[in-house]
């Protein structure tokens, strides 16, 4: 994988992020707006849910990929630390977009099924900080230290 990964990460995720604000903003507002019964936003939320979902899912894979090649091409000019650094911030950014653009839509559709999301997240952040936590305490020591 190349750059081009990125550039195609990019616009899934633009395209995610307009769909999102139009949904947040214009369509489940004027849903709920409409009196029906059962209320009509939890359904127009789950249509929209599953198409930025479709989007992140694309979006998520393909930065994957690119991650495993800038960190491929850090590691063969040797620097290790630096690679499990970037590699860190980079699936660290990757977990808050995705939670950005899927748990308030998972909300609207049932605050249970936002609550789970944002755990899940939450774990994921973590576990994601408790593996690369060596590493980027090594690198602050070091550039402390110089």
């Amino acid at each position: 994988m190349t750059a081009k990964s990125l550039s195609k990460a990019m616009v899934d995720y633009s395209t995610a992020f307009l769909i999102w604000l139009f949904s947040i903003f214009l369509f489940i507002p004027l849903a709920e707006a409409v009196p029906t019964q059962p209320p009509l936003y939890p359904i127009v939320s789950f249509i929209i849910f599953v198409a930025i979902f479709s989007l992140v899912a694309k979006a998520t894979s393909t930065f994957i990929e690119f991650i495993g090649w800038i960190t491929g091409v850090l590691e063969k000019r040797g620097k290790m630390e630096k690679a499990r650094l970037v590699k860190f911030i980079l699936f660290e950014v990757l977990i808050i977009i995705d939670s950005v653009l899927v748990i308030p839509l998972l909300w609207l559709i049932s605050p249970v099924f936002g609550g789970i999301a944002l755990i899940f997240a939450i774990m994921a952040v973590l576990a994601t900080l408790s593996v690369y936590s060596t590493s980027i305490s090594e690198a602050l020591v070091e550039k402390i230290l110089g």
